[in-house]
């Protein structure tokens, strides 16, 4: 049982004139009815022939011309899987139903059914991913050929995404995590240590046959689904990183954002009346920064010591001068700058 050759087992009578026809790429051959051209008789042909999958009617092209034309064409989506064809005849037939690679001749048959009765449906499989070629032959004399393609997927959904990060874009990474993962959402965030300053992201997508890419802004590289993109430098506080995800017919997309934030440097805390030694490799530090973890009641006075040469310790006479905690070295009013002993500036902050 060949597929897809014009004439194959038709009668005598029945004259086929094979036209060449272009569908995605593949040259397929029907046989084009003509006025003058032999009606198949009767007892070699069915009456009626129609496909569905999932309940849902698939057409026929050109339409189904039993006595004229032996050659068809349908097309079904992308994950369809099996096919249900059902055939009408007239008298007494013997109608066996049979799907194939339509590409590899040589390979074994997908499905291969008898219809039980005229009207009567059976299921066939489809080829994964590619074109199926069906054959309805009756009684072994007549031969009906389906070519069955797919429409591109349009799936661009993610089915993981994981994160690593590390302090430098040659380092080593270390697995960052993420919000929990869910195909339908889109928007993920993580927080990293200020020391931590690239970030890899991993997409692995649904379908083999979409493509994704990673990146910041506009700035998108395309990266391999289950492997990790090159490394992407942190700002101090939110990184936005774009994941864009393409199916395979080449206009659906859909677009990931995971904003990993950075955290700033660390700052010094302390509690009242305590004394904050400030270590400094310099014999006179040019200056002392001190930050406070929460507001200081006016006129509390924090002690701040400079450790100069890792020896000697010198009280700076730093204090606290009103509520909002901004701390100056010496002065009388809110807006003087004073000096952090050895006669160095201080900072307001």
């Amino acid at each position: 049982m060949l597929l897809g050759i014009p004439g194959l087992l038709a009668p005598a009578g029945l004259v086929a004139a094979p036209t060449a026809l272009l569908l995605g790429g593949l040259s397929l051959l029907h046989a084009a009815p003509a006025a003058a051209q032999a009606q198949l008789p009767e007892r070699f042909r069915l009456t009626s022939l129609t496909l569905s999958v999932g309940g849902s009617p698939v057409t026929l092209t050109p339409s189904f011309t039993p006595a004229t034309n032996l050659f068809y064409r349908a097309t079904v989506d992308y994950d369809a899987t099996s096919i249900s064809v059902t055939a009408s005849w007239s008298g007494s037939k013997a109608v066996l139903a049979s799907s194939k690679d339509w590409r590899d001749l040589t390979a074994p048959f997908l499905s291969e059914e008898a219809f039980a009765s005229s009207g009567s449906s059976v299921s066939l499989n489809l080829k994964a991913g590619g074109v199926t070629g069906i054959n309805l032959s009756v009684d072994t004399t007549t031969t009906y050929n389906i070519t069955i393609h797919r429409r591109p997927s349009t799936d661009a959904t993610l089915s993981g995404l994981t994160a690593s990060t590390s302090t430098s874009a040659s380092g080593t990474f270390t697995a960052l995590t993420l919000d929990t993962f869910a195909a339908g959402t889109t928007a993920y965030t993580a927080t990293v240590a200020n020391e931590r300053t690239h970030v890899k992201l991993t997409p692995t997508v649904n379908d083999s046959n979409a493509t994704v890419k990673v990146g910041k802004g506009t700035s998108l590289t395309a990266v391999t689904s289950g492997s990790a993109s090159g490394a992407i430098s942190l700002q101090v506080g939110a990184n936005a990183i774009t994941v864009k995800v393409t199916a395979q017919d080449g206009s659906t997309t859909k677009t990931y954002t995971v904003t990993v934030t950075r955290e700033g440097p660390p700052t010094v805390s302390f509690q009242l009346n305590t004394i904050l030694l400030v270590e400094s490799e310099e014999d006179e530090p040019e200056e002392v920064v001190v930050e406070l973890s929460k507001a200081l009641s006016e006129s509390a006075t924090v002690e701040v010591r400079v450790r100069t040469g890792g020896t000697a310790t010198e009280n700076v006479g730093l204090q606290a001068v009103h509520q909002d905690a901004h701390l100056r070295c010496g002065g009388d009013g809110d807006n003087d700058r004073g000096n952090c002993g050895g006669g160095h500036e201080g900072r307001e902050r």
